[in-house]
Order: C-alpha cells, then sequence, then structure tokens
C-alpha cells in the first residue's frame, strides 16, 4: 500500500520537531520544507524527505506539496522589527502556499496553525494570524485551522525561564493578575493534528484544543502546579505587571534603535495581548471524539524531565 504524504512547513520549529516525531509513529511519508538538512534530538529513529528551500522559494513549495494528502503550514513569525514582516510571512505567505495547494494538491487537508491570538486581534501577530484565517476562509479548501493556546513541552525555550526561576525559589506572573489561560503541551497538540490530519475537512474549521481544563488556570493555580512537581516547599511571588512591561518595553525599544539586530518581543502590540484577561479556549469548538492525554502535572513532569535529560535543569 503506498504511504500518503504529508507536507509541513515550520517542521523544525519548537512544535513542528514535536508534530515530526508524532507522525513519523503513525507511518506517514514527511515532507520537510527546510533551509537546510535538519538534524533535531527529538527525531531519534524518524524517517522523513527534505525538501531544500524557504517560504520563498515556489519551485521547493511546489515539490513540497506535490500530490500530497495533506499539507501542514506550521511556519509564521512570532517577533519582527517591522510590522510589514508579521503580515508579510504570516499572511501573505500563507496565502501563497494555499494557492500552490489548489494548484497542485487540491484535494488535500490543509492544516494552518494559528494561535488564539488571532482571536482577538490585539497585537500585529495576532491580526496578522487572522488575516490568513479570512484569506483561508475565502478560497476553495478542505481547510482546518488551529488555534493554539500557550503551548510548553520539551525543549520549549519560552516556558523554560519560568521553570527555571521557581527551581531557585522565584514565582514568576506575568501580565494581568486575574487572567485566566489555556495551556497544551507540544505531544497533545501534535496528538490533535494527527487525529485532523486522518479526518477530510470539508468545510473551514477553527479549532481551540487545550489540556481539558475548560475554565483554564491563573498564574497563582499554575505556580501552585509547578511548585508541586518541582518539590518546592514555597517560592516568592514576584509580579510583573502592566507598569513593570511597558517600562520594559521602553527599555527594548531604545536598544532595538541602537542595535539594528535586536528585535524587542513586546512590540508592536504584544504587551496588550499579554494584559488581556482572557486567553481560555472554546471547548465547544472540539471534537467530541479526541481528548488530550497530558493534564498540568504531568505535562509538566514530562517537561521538567526532558529539561533534566538535556542538561537544561
Amino acid at each position: 500500500m503506498k504511504q500518503k504524504i504529508i507536507a509541513i512547513t515550520g517542521g523544525t520549529g519548537f512544535i513542528g520537531s514535536h508534530l515530526v516525531q508524532r507522525l513519523a509513529q503513525d507511518g506517514w511519508h514527511i515532507r520537510l520544507l527546510c533551509r537546510r538538512f535538519p538534524i533535531h534530538p527529538l527525531w531519534y529513529n524518524s524517517k522523513f524527505e527534505v525538501v531544500i528551500g524557504d517560504l520563498t522559494d515556489h519551485r521547493a513549495l511546489h515539490k513540497l506539496i506535490d500530490n500530497s494528502q495533506v499539507v501542514i503550514h506550521a511556519a509564521g513569525l512570532i517577533k519582527a522589527a517591522q510590522a510589514d514582516d508579521f503580515y508579510k510571512i504570516n499572511s501573505k505567505f500563507t496565502e501563497n502556499i494555499a494557492n500552490i495547494v489548489l494548484q497542485r494538491a487540491p484535494s488535500s487537508h490543509f492544516i494552518f496553525m494559528s494561535s488564539l491570538a488571532a482571536r482577538e486581534g490585539l497585537s500585529i501577530y495576532g491580526r496578522s494570524k487572522k488575516m490568513a484565517e479570512d484569506c483561508l476562509q475565502n478560497k476553495q479548501l478542505h481547510c482546518s485551522v488551529i488555534r493554539a493556546p500557550a503551548v510548553y513541552g520539551e525543549l520549549d525555550r519560552e516556558v523554560f525561564p519560568v521553570i527555571k526561576l521557581l527551581k531557585y525559589g522565584f514565582g514568576l506572573a506575568v501580565g494581568n493578575p486575574l487572567a485566566r489561560f489555556s495551556l497544551i503541551h507540544a505531544a497533545d497538540l501534535s496528538d490533535f493534528i494527527c487525529y485532523l490530519s486522518q479526518k477530510k475537512s470539508e468545510s473551514f474549521t477553527i479549532y481551540e484544543p487545550h489540556d481539558g481544563k475548560t475554565t483554564g488556570y491563573s498564574w497563582t493555580e499554575f505556580l501552585e502546579e509547578l511548585r508541586q512537581t518541582l518539590g518546592k516547599r514555597y517560592f516568592i511571588r514576584i509580579n510583573c505587571n502592566r507598569f513593570i512591561l511597558r517600562f520594559y518595553d521602553y527599555l527594548q525599544s531604545i536598544r532595538q534603535i541602537l542595535t539594528p539586530n535586536f528585535v524587542n518581543i513586546l512590540g508592536h502590540g504584544k504587551i496588550d495581548e499579554i494584559l488581556h484577561p482572557n486567553w481560555v479556549c472554546d471547548t465547544k469548538s472540539m471534537p467530541n471524539d479526541w481528548h488530550p492525554s497530558l493534564n498540568l502535572n504531568q505535562g509538566l513532569s514530562r517537561t521538567i524531565k526532558g529539561y533534566q535529560m538535556a542538561g537544561w535543569l
């Protein structure tokens, strides 16, 4: 029986690396778009085909997508010096890929990795993702959109500083102290993408996957769970509120002016996004026959063990 082909952009990123490992277990013929041949610690025994190129290389994109049954577009920009870069990479390049899918694999299932930030559109990043979603909705595609919440897991560099700080007795809470947010481990998110890959989307559908906690978490709940997982008796809480964030943003913007290659990650409305009180996923968006396997305690335990094995903790 001929293997089904799944084409992936962004496969070498944090989420993509977990996804490739999971898809390999399911026996897919995996095609990855990469600038160079990738080597990743999660990909031991994983088999895949590499198409050398990037999102600007139409010839490589045609080769990547040709005759594929599923196309997963996970590549994107999360920080940039110029606002236009978000719209170019997150919106325009998504439209370009969708057009190639319509040419080379019109019956394929197109899965777009968006973000929960697209729901509110408080930052340039969020608005660029929403613009990409709107573009896909207007095309004759079998399309699924995944609005991921905060994703954590082994080898993640975004949550790692919070975990490392608490190991030393300091619990960092960023943004609105009353905010609630959803979480999902990268393994569960990858499992959900695999689940969708086996389905045929007949229309444009948006999903907001999470770890099963329908009410999400507060910073107090998250830090307490992390304290227990790390085996700490207590910690000193540090609240990074709006005033600290605004001041830090001001310092970073000056640094960006003085250092051409430096990018202020808090720029372009990111602080408004961080301060938003509700980043809880819509449970009604999810299918009834898929369920996450890792709760927060299990996910944090697995993540911390991964950091330890990698020598990070």
